[in-house]
């Protein structure tokens, strides 16, 4: 369809819309000032947006976030912390409107029993930006906030940016880890403590043993699955291995934080006690976070009681 007809058709539905919502009884809109419906048309002109993204394809971006809400003032002074999640993006009847939210079983805390595991959406103006989602699974980055009381949703998002999913995240999470494994390079395990920074496929061929023209890309691919993610960019990331050494009633590391202080990233971690008794075992962990070409230091926190450990772990 070309962008004569679209425009063609775009206005005829203009002129219905004018003609039927007037008609309306008043009372039937009973969300009709939601903040989570979009605020520039109601189920009429979402309708006419369904059918124009419909004609022009609607694709995903190829690659990369669409901006949402991220720069705009109102989402600046927002005093809220901003968090990633996963879910599918859905468009639900909101009264006279349509409205979007976030079905997602990752909430944090855990959404109250007898509650819809969801976020609203809250993206004033952005509906075009939102249809070539819906029914789709996504990251979206944005700010928490709470709901109106009535409304069945954990929270509406102000939504910053959203992107198709991956088995990456777009960002680290709050500990700055992208994904982890009990994985170390060495076959023989050091006694003393020791650490590695891998910042490209040759260098993790080598540690894990693999040679040929290949090698390179067999080992990310390997290491890729070893984290359950579905490939490495080694523009973007690079992996840690650590290895606390021979340990007595210590199996388990847990990388607690990756950040940049100074201009040194401090990779820290915590031992957790065996959890059958006594023993000696050599705790590892491999994490994989955004890349750092300076110096790199790790760090251990105190030993975890087995109530803490319980309470930290990823």
């Amino acid at each position: 369809m070309g962008i004569l007809s679209i425009a063609n058709g775009c206005d005829m539905l203009r002129r219905a819309r004018e003609r039927i919502v007037p008609s309306l009884p008043a009372g039937d809109n009973v969300l009709e000032e939601s903040p989570f419906a979009e605020q520039e048309g109601d189920t009429m002109t979402a309708l006419l947006l369904s059918c124009c993204l419909t004609a022009a394809g609607a694709p995903l971006p190829a690659k990369g976030p669409v901006m949402v809400l991220a720069g705009s003032p109102e989402y600046r002074k927002l005093a809220l912390a901003e968090t990633t999640t996963d879910g599918v993006i859905e468009r639900i009847s909101a009264g006279s409107r349509w409205a979007y939210r976030l079905k997602t079983g990752n909430l944090a805390p855990p959404p109250a029993k007898g509650r819809a595991p969801c976020l609203m959406v809250y993206a004033p103006g952005k509906a075009h930006l939102l249809e070539p989602f819906i029914g789709k699974r996504v990251w979206a980055t944005g700010k928490v906030d709470r709901v109106e009381a009535g409304v069945q949703a954990d929270g509406q998002m102000w939504l910053a940016r959203i992107e198709p999913w991956s088995v990456v995240r777009p960002t680290p999470d709050a500990r700055g880890v992208f994904a982890r494994s009990a994985w170390h390079p060495n076959t023989t395990l050091p006694i003393r403590p020791s650490y590695s920074v891998i910042r490209d496929g040759a260098e993790l061929a080598r540690l894990m043993r693999i040679k040929g023209e290949s090698a390179s890309d067999t080992a990310t691919t390997l290491m890729a699955r070893r984290l359950g993610v579905t490939g490495i960019d080694w523009k973007k990331h690079m992996l840690v291995s650590i290895s606390a050494g021979l340990k007595a009633d210590a199996d388990r590391l847990t990388v607690t934080s990756a950040a940049v202080r100074d201009g040194t990233l401090i990779v820290a971690y915590r031992l957790s006690p065996a959890s059958r008794g006594g023993g000696f075992g050599y705790p590892v962990e491999t994490v994989l976070v955004n890349r750092f070409s300076g110096l790199v230091r790790v760090s251990p926190r105190p030993t975890a009681s087995a109530r803490e450990e319980r309470k930290s772990r990823p």
